[in-house]
């Protein structure tokens, strides 16, 4: 599917171009994207751009509004609604629509307390001739008349007509004498101290909501904070019910109510607060001190379990965004319930879905101080038996619910998941949390757990298409190189005529793909320049591609030739030790090489050593008095001669034993006794020993190899270009639907083999799908696991 075809990009076409009817035909088929939050430069949903834009018209706001659009949606970084943005842009039309549509949102505050008024008077145009009709639609509508920010705000405006105008507008719609309200409000300050709640009651009937709201003089708090300070349940209970806004604070007082309730442990109060807010308008941090202080003995389990109650009331995503968002630090809920080693809070974190990867502003993940118990236990219960059949039936289903391992995504397009992932989820990828567990030696043996498996390699569709295409190219490079080499020596020296067309592809060739190598290094190395600079591979392909241009360029063939062929081979080894299925042998040859050249260099003492005494030995100070040239005359040559009697070469015709008759034998038995004898079967051992702890583990490194690749093209900007590029135009790698993120829930029929697809909510494509089964241990694995469930 096409970028411009994509229902999100029509029906945004659509709303910019004031098309009602395919407005209309996109969202009673597409619901969903009321929720679809746009990229820059909009950051927003659809109805704000709508109240936003000015070549908007009006008439496309209501049609939004009847199909079903949420006026009360805040996606702005201030929390703003659509009626802030409408007042803002001094539009009355859209204002009267909006109100007309939903009259309480007329008092809808952002997150510093301001209402619509409040925006109009901050943001409007206060040229325009819509500036007054604004503010009377917006106080006949009921706006707050009595809010402590309205005699504040009037004086910024610019123009005394205006100033007078609205200030006579706000007097005419008061009922009341704010003198008499401050008196009042001064009352009900003394009754909250001294807990009269009867008076206090009394107090608050003959209140307006602005005073009840504002800031107490003298205490620096509202008086919503400070009953949930002293416990006042009943008197909190009225100001709720009296309109008291439950999340608003003071400038010197930034705790919420619920914040303040919860410190201390006041669970009714904290109960009725929670009623009256929408999951994502809870503080982020609020969850998280509620475990510390549990732990610390300051708060109630209550408390905890009035809020998850809450939580779990929300749809799957809102929880999900709740319990993985940070505090100020960024430590989650998951990571201090993991700190203060609260195992019933942890593990009910984990099910409802916390993200192990939330990383805080200093490292800390919750997956590297996992009780490795606690995560098995998760792990075996995300295992769940999805259908009624016998287990000896062939559509036998389990579902992996696989929620902990994905970050929280928001309902935005695929084009923007790296946007998302930065506002809404914690700043490590799925990938990332898996490279994590497949490389620490803690948590190394979950890769071969069921879930996880089946986690990495629905997420090994999304690549392994991307690996044989790479393997491909570089194929295509490799034969290339070769052609080149071979018909350069069939003319240059052995002088056959080659047809000048066919050097000039191959060399052409030759070029574009050494060019498309060399930019994918240069976009990998200035992304990722650290760890670009620990990667052995990367010094091998850039040798390569050095080698290559040298080629090109017909610089010591013959030397350049050898250097370039040895080179391709290892970089073809590297590449296909990358796939799973041919990564235990490629580790063997790495895993056995690098120590055995560790072991040879602790012992390089001993072959230097005898290479020295044999040149002591056999030395002859000119080489022309002998008839054999191999005669230890040269401390190099003694060396080199060395190492090759090392590897069982013990041809001694020209070395003469005569001159020191007794030392040079003893010294040349005692070279083959612990060198060839002991030290190379040694060696030998230690590489028997380390093939077969490969071999045993087989399995896990295919699925570290799987994960170490996805890790790499995560990494690799070129890489990342050709696999969203082809996601998105090639029929068999396509996302259904591309407002989709990736699924949480797995289903797999285990008699079968065979992994269920849905089609709404999954990645379901041709090439992937069918071909997509699960190992013979691993299915054992998921039978073992649901055994002990009986």
């Amino acid at each position: 599917m096409d970028e411009e075809n994509q229902p999100e990009i029509l029906l945004l076409q659509a709303i910019l171009s004031n098309d009602l009817l395919r407005i209309e035909i996109i969202l009673r088929d597409e619901p969903v994207l009321f929720q679809c939050v746009y990229p820059e430069p909009f950051r927003k949903t659809a109805l704000v751009i709508a109240c936003d834009d000015d070549q908007v018209d009006v008439k496309v706001v209501s049609k939004l509004l009847q199909l079903g659009a949420d006026i009360h949606d805040r996606q702005s970084k201030d929390s703003w609604e659509a009626i802030h943005f409408s007042a803002a842009k001094t539009n009355n039309g859209k204002l009267k629509v909006l109100l007309d549509h939903s009259p309480d949102c007329v008092n809808s505050l952002e997150k510093n307390g301001n209402n619509a008024l409040h925006i109009l008077i901050q943001y409007g145009n206060q040229t325009s001739s819509n500036f007054l009709r604004c503010a009377k639609l917006l106080i006949d509508n009921g706006t707050n008349i009595h809010h402590f920010k309205n005699e504040i705000l009037l004086k910024i405006l610019r123009e005394e007509r205006l100033f007078e105008t609205l200030t006579i507008m706000l007097q005419e719609s008061s009922e009341k004498n704010p003198q008499q309200e401050m008196k009042n409000f001064s009352k009900l300050v003394q009754y909250i101290y001294e807990e009269d709640q009867v008076r206090c009651k009394k107090e608050i009937d003959e209140m307006s909501e602005a005073f009840i709201d504002g800031c107490i003089p003298g205490t620096n708090s509202t008086a919503l904070q400070m009953c949930c300070s002293k416990g006042l349940y009943d008197i909190v209970i009225h100001l709720l019910s009296k309109g008291a806004i439950p999340w608003i604070t003071t400038t010197t007082n930034e705790d919420k109510p619920v914040m303040i309730a919860v410190k201390n442990g006041h669970h009714g109060i904290l109960c009725a607060l929670l009623d009256k807010h929408k999951i994502r308008d809870i503080p982020n941090k609020l969850l998280g001190e509620l475990i510390c202080f549990i732990h610390s003995g300051e708060s109630n389990i209550e408390c905890y379990e009035i809020l998850m109650k809450k939580i779990k009331s929300a749809n799957a995503l809102d929880a999900k965004l709740k319990i993985s968002q940070g505090d100020e630090i960024n430590n989650t809920p998951l990571l201090y319930a993991i700190w203060y080693h609260n195992e019933t809070i942890t593990k009910q974190l984990l099910s409802l879905g916390a993200f192990i990867g939330s990383k805080s502003n200093f490292g800390d993940t919750p997956m590297e101080y996992m009780d490795t118990e606690t995560f098995k236990k998760h792990l075996d219960d995300s295992i769940i038996i999805k259908s009624n059949k016998k287990r000896n039936q062939p559509n036998f289903t389990v579902e992996f619910d696989v929620q902990c391992l994905i970050p929280p995504y928001s309902n935005e397009p695929e084009d923007v998941e790296a946007a998302s992932a930065s506002a809404l989820a914690p700043n490590v990828t799925d990938t990332e949390v898996l490279y994590h567990i497949a490389h620490s030696q803690d948590l190394q043996h979950f890769l071969k757990h069921p879930v996880i498996v089946a986690f990495s390699a629905f997420k090994w569709t999304q690549y392994h298409g991307l690996f044989w295409g790479n393997f491909v190219i570089f194929s295509a490079f490799a034969f290339c190189l070769l052609s080149f080499i071979f018909l350069d020596f069939l003319k240059s020296m052995m002088g056959i005529h080659i047809p000048y067309f066919i050097l000039i592809c191959v060399q052409f060739f030759l070029w574009l793909t050494m060019i498309v190598f060399l930019i994918r290094e240069i976009l990998q190395a200035f992304k990722y320049p650290k760890e670009y600079l620990k990667s052995p591979e990367n010094y091998l392909e850039l040798s390569l591609i050095f080698c290559c241009f040298l080629v090109l360029c017909e610089y010591e063939k013959r030397q350049i030739w050898s250097l370039s062929i040895i080179l391709l081979s290892f970089e073809f080894m590297d590449m296909l030790g990358k796939h799973p299925h041919f990564s235990t042998h490629i580790v063997m040859l790495k895993t056995v090489s690098f120590n055995f050249f560790c072991a040879l260099l602790a012992y390089s003492g001993l072959i230097f050593a005898f290479s020295f005494s044999f040149y002591l030995l056999f030395h002859a100070n000119d080489a022309s008095d002998n008839s054999s040239d191999t005669i230890f005359y040269d401390l190099g040559q003694a060396i080199f001669k060395t190492v090759i009697r090392v590897t069982g070469e013990f041809d001694s015709s020209d070395m003469d034993f005569e001159t020191f008759y007794v030392t040079s034998k003893l010294v040349f038995l005692l070279f083959i006794f612990i060198i060839h004898l002991i030290l190379l079967n040694l060696l030998s051992g230690l590489a028997i020993s380390d093939t077969d702890k490969i071999r045993k583990e087989a399995e896990l490194l295919g699925h570290i190899a799987r994960i170490d690749y996805m890790k790499h093209v995560e990494q690799s900007e070129f890489l990342m270009f050709v696999n969203r590029f082809c996601r998105k135009n090639i029929c068999c790698m396509n996302r259904k639907k591309s407002s989709q993120q990736f699924n949480d829930k797995i289903l797999f029929r285990l008699n079968e083999n065979k992994f269920v697809f849905d089609s709404d909510n999954i990645i379901l494509n041709c090439m992937n799908g069918k071909t997509l089964k699960l190992s013979k241990e691993t299915i054992a694995r998921i039978h073992r696991i649901l055994q002990k469930r009986k």
